[in-house]
């Protein structure tokens, strides 16, 4: 079976596209539909039903997907072992991170990465926890960072970064001088807030409740999809909100934004590095494991 063939048609799988997968991976329509049509006769089944300007797995390719990717994966930990003999870290490296560890931390461990083995392919997908749990044990991913410690005996887990959850007003803003207030003291003030069904937005509502308020009593100024959009929206001056101490430190440091201690907030949660019980990681795999634990252990995070 070739590996090419099985690379386009998991690029086809994810992106459900013919002509968007063929942007992703610089070839054109033709060619890919070509590459699916012989790998179906290959195979002896259907694998895409087309769909006006999309495709829909079928069945076969659910099952084919999961193989496939652990097939590429196999491919790239034999490029890898490979390199390794001449001590040449070479290949690919597939890293993912639930929202705030791939949006604000991941990122630099890879540059330090890059500046390690500059020949190494990177990739960074950013996902929810259990997307990113789910992509590690089929194989898709190498090495994740997640929120949370998964239900999973696939996988092998260990706590890294520590994070906290603390509030944040913008620069000039009433508050900003208090020092630390009381949860009243939230009371009449802009809110930032998660959109519904977000972790982010049932952890900081579960502390306001301990702390005796509730979603009635926040004026709430805007809901946004993201933590970047909740950042962006307190460096605009449109509230305050509770965020993770990772997002926003860099603000805090430059003074664009002003961390208030408030009475009773203790929100502390570690992230957790994890691969694919079994599996051998790739020397750029393990290198990224120490960096991201050495800086843990040495409180560097």
């Amino acid at each position: 079976m070739d590996l090419h063939r099985l690379a386009i048609f998991v690029k086809v799988y994810e992106i459900k596209s013919l002509s968007r997968s063929a942007e992703a991976i610089f070839l054109t329509q033709p060619t890919i539909s070509g590459h699916l049509k012989s790998l179906e006769e290959e195979l002896g089944v259907r694998l895409f039903d087309r769909l006006g300007r999309g495709v829909e797995p079928t069945q076969a390719a659910d099952v084919l997907y999961d193989h496939a990717c652990r097939l590429l994966a196999m491919r790239d930990e034999a490029i890898a072992a490979v390199g390794a003999v001449s001590g040449r870290v070479i290949g690919r490296l597939s890293v993912g991170g639930s929202t705030i560890p791939g949006h604000y931390l991941l990122p630099g461990y890879l540059a330090q990465i890059h500046r390690l083995y500059p020949v190494l392919d990177l990739s960074l997908t950013v996902a929810d926890t259990l997307s990113i749990g789910q992509k590690v044990e089929a194989g898709e991913i190498e090495i994740g960072v997640t929120g949370a410690r998964l239900e999973s005996n696939r996988l092998e887990q260990t706590p890294c970064c520590q994070d906290e959850m603390v509030l944040v007003v913008p620069a000039g803003h009433s508050l900003a001088g208090a020092g630390r207030v009381e949860a009243k003291a939230l009371k009449g003030e802009a809110f930032l807030l998660r959109e519904a069904g977000s972790g982010t937005r049932m952890v900081t509502l579960k502390a306001l409740t301990q702390l005796g308020l509730d979603l009635a009593d926040l004026d709430i100024a805007a809901e946004l999809g993201s933590t970047e959009a909740v950042r962006q929206a307190l460096l605009s001056g449109l509230g305050l909100s509770i965020l993770s101490r990772i997002a926003v430190e860099e603000d805090i440091k430059s003074g664009r934004l002003v961390q208030v201690e408030l009475d009773g907030l203790n929100i502390q949660r570690h992230f957790f590095i994890i691969w694919r019980a079994g599996r051998t990681l790739s020397p750029g795999g393990r290198k990224l494991v120490e960096l991201i634990a050495g800086e843990n252990k040495n409180g560097g995070q």
